[in-house]
């Protein structure tokens, strides 16, 4: 049979052998062995004797060679140098490993042919992916590179260059009346020879334009640095505007509950804003209410003693009768029924039937008392439930979940004492609830007190508290564990 040519052949990188095998697999029979090198023929004209010898030192011993390509009338398809290192280092009588394609040379060859010029265009993708991601980074390193020369005033030497640059344009679109980019390689070839005419030409023009690069080099030094001068003194001279000032009371200390009064607002070497000299962040506003406008009075909710506001010194909402707090805080917003802290909130007088005798002043104290709950407050509340409900976790902090704690459709906001006390009595029945989310993944917790319904949903090791509602009679298909 008459042999093919090198380039005829098909040409696949020993390091894409195991890809070009599972293609061919999928396609045609492939069995592998270890098949002696003498009974092996060759369809191959050319071999490189400096190549055998390369691959002949590379190995020890005939089976670490990489597997040959074969047909199944013993003709090799894939890998002639490697079976002539073989004869050539361990001899005629050696058993070299192959992989034999059930296909007749022709056949086997077409097959193999497909195969590699498959291989070529995926590994030629791939190639230009990683040229293109490393020409992008190369391309913004010269950016930076560019940025950072760009920041600096450019040398004489610089300047020169670019002189002579314009010069040569300058020079071919007199002499060809075309610009650079419009002339033809027959143009340049021209403009060349004119120039060798006159050499000093370039130079003359040259020294021309050099002054007026300079004189621009200058000014755009001098307009960046008085740009970055400007800059810096904006950042230093910039006003502080808050709604604070000298002499007015916020709230301070660990829990942000200390009335500090303000003696100075400045800003530390950091940049941040500083009341007596310490961190703005550290301080929260007083509340503010309607009666607190200069002249008006402020009255207390449990003797009904009243005084002005600017009598009320640092404890503005202090009774100086009573000494009840009369500051609004969410703690206050829902009586409780069983023995959960009312501070702050007046005590119920009965009228005799078993009614609150100044339930009108009672509601008036809570209406303007009560507060959203933050997401600082809610995320200790999750802690809480954690530990009351171990080994669950509960996760209070999902984005819905918050909007429905302070929807106004609850008609009362849902305060954070009321949540405290919902998951106190829930721990009360925790195994039923436990059992419940075992058996039927969701479930409505019920607090008959309040009206608060939470429905819960179990999610691997987590339980989800879905959304929360205030409502009194909750219908649901899901199971209800009352507490």
């Amino acid at each position: 049979m008459p042999l093919y040519s090198r380039k005829n052949m098909p040409q696949v990188n020993t390091q894409n052998l195991s890809k070009a095998l599972s293609m061919a697999k999928s396609k045609v029979k492939v069995s592998k062995g270890l098949f002696p090198a003498s009974k092996l023929k060759e369809s191959q004209v050319e071999l490189i004797p400096n190549k055998v010898k390369g691959i002949a030192a590379k190995y020890s011993k005939p089976t670490d060679m990489k597997p040959l390509i074969i047909s199944k009338d013993n003709y090799i398809i894939d890998g002639h140098h490697r079976w002539a290192a073989a004869i050539y280092k361990f001899g005629n009588d050696v058993k070299i490993p192959v992989h034999r394609i059930n296909l007749k040379r022709d056949d086997a060859i077409e097959l193999y042919i497909s195969i590699a010029n498959q291989l070529d265009e995926v590994m030629g993708m791939a190639a230009r992916k990683k040229m293109a991601r490393k020409s992008k980074s190369k391309l913004k390193r010269g950016l930076k590179k560019r940025i950072k020369k760009m920041k600096k005033k450019r040398s004489n030497e610089d300047l020169q260059k670019a002189a002579i640059r314009q010069a040569k344009t300058l020079l071919m679109q007199k002499m060809m009346k075309k610009s650079p980019a419009d002339m033809s390689m027959n143009d340049k070839i021209k403009f060349s020879e004119k120039l060798t005419k006159s050499p000093g030409k370039i130079q003359k023009v040259a020294r021309k334009i050099l002054p007026k690069l300079k004189q621009a080099e200058a000014d755009r030094v001098k307009t960046m640095k008085s740009n970055n001068t400007k800059k810096k003194f904006e950042s230093v001279n910039e006003d502080i505007n808050i709604p604070i000032n000298v002499g007015d009371t916020v709230l301070g200390g660990k829990f942000k509950n200390k009335r500090i009064v303000v003696k100075s607002i400045g800003k530390n070497e950091k940049g941040d804003i500083t009341i007596n000299n310490k961190p703005l962040m550290k301080y929260r506003l007083l509340p503010k209410l309607k009666e607190e406008s200069i002249g008006g009075k402020i009255e207390c909710g449990n003797c009904g003693w009243n005084w002005k506001v600017e009598d009320g010194g640092d404890d503005l909402y202090i009774c100086h009768k009573c000494g009840n707090d009369n500051e609004a805080q969410e703690t206050h917003a829902t009586p409780s029924t069983d023995n959960e802290k009312t501070a702050g909130l007046p005590p119920i007088k009965s009228d005799g039937n078993g009614r609150p005798s100044n339930s009108g002043q009672y509601s008036k104290v809570i209406e303007s008392t009560i507060n959203e709950i933050p997401m600082g407050d809610l995320k200790q509340i999750d802690t809480f439930a954690d530990k009351k409900l171990n080994p669950v976790d509960i996760v209070l902090t999902d984005k819905h979940f918050f909007d429905r704690l302070n929807d106004p459709r609850n008609d009362k906001e849902i305060s954070k004492a009321e949540l405290i006390g919902f998951f106190k009595r829930l721990a009360k029945k925790k195994k039923t609830f436990l059992d419940f989310l075992d058996k039927y993944n969701q479930v409505v917790a019920v607090d008959d007190r309040t009206n608060i319904n939470i429905p819960f949903m179990k999610q691997a090791n987590k339980v989800i508290a879905k959304t929360v509602m205030r409502k009194k009679d909750f219908k649901t298909q899901n199971q209800k564990v009352s507490i």
